[in-house]
């Protein structure tokens, strides 16, 4: 009787300790995944130029665990207004920005991942700069753009318009289905074509960190840019 009643109560002492414990656990984990998340805000903010610090989320359980490992599964950065340096040496404001790392583990001077995706949004303004055209977007997910012409000693306005499409391989944007308009004057398909090559040659857009640009979707007030990548690796500092 004495041994069953033992038993049974060391059971129960297992069974409290267990709920500490596990108690503990989420409490911890909670705490450092808020301390961090907040730490990592204030790197990416400087390393990547945020206006204001961007959220972070630090995804996996218990995150000591991974920490002891060294390998974060998945973090996700969303955050606005951001200045970023293309290859090229132009510069481009990105807003609403949201990418997701996978397999994220943090070198001495730089952030490594395993892939990357997401969206981030750029101007009119801004896809003009890059293009050398005034930009402006149009009905059904198209855009215009338009570029000054002298013609007979006038200025006349010529305005294309239609869809922006993604070459992966190439890493340019280009344009399809195009309409021009000269001057309120609607020019034929068979003559527009070859005045869309030369007016609208494919706008190269290199991203930094090993970043990919997948896809383009045109809106109200600005681009969508789709972005994705492997092996990526951002440094922390500028």
């Amino acid at each position: 009787m004495v041994v069953v009643r033992f038993l049974r109560n060391l059971r129960i002492t297992i069974a409290v300790l267990v709920g500490l414990v596990a108690v503990g656990v989420v409490a911890t984990d909670g705490m450092l995944r808020g301390e961090l998340e907040k730490q990592a805000a204030t790197q990416v903010e400087d390393a990547a130029g945020f206006d204001q610090p961007p959220t972070v989320t630090l995804e996996g359980y218990p995150l000591a665990w991974h920490l002891l490992l060294q390998e974060v599964p998945a973090v996700r950065i969303q955050g606005d207004a951001l200045s970023a340096t293309l290859t090229s040496g132009a510069t481009a404001r990105l807003t609403a920005v949201d990418l997701t790392f996978t397999r994220v583990w943090v070198q001495p001077r730089s952030v490594e991942a395993g892939s990357v995706s997401g969206s981030t949004d750029l101007s009119y303004a801004d896809v003009g700069a890059l293009a050398g055209l005034e930009v402006a977007p149009a009905e059904e997910g198209r855009v215009t753009f338009t570029s000054d012409a002298t013609v007979l000693g006038r200025t006349v306005a010529i305005h294309v318009t239609g869809r922006l499409v993604v070459d992966e391989a190439a890493q340019t944007v280009s344009m399809v289905d195009a309409a021009i308009d000269v001057a309120g004057v609607s020019v034929p398909t068979q003559v527009s074509q070859p005045v869309v090559d030369a007016m609208l040659a494919p706008v190269h857009v290199p991203l930094p960190y090993g970043l990919r640009l997948t896809g383009i979707a045109p809106h109200a007030d600005a681009v969508t840019l789709q972005v994705g990548g492997e092996g990526v690796s951002v440094p922390l500092t500028r």
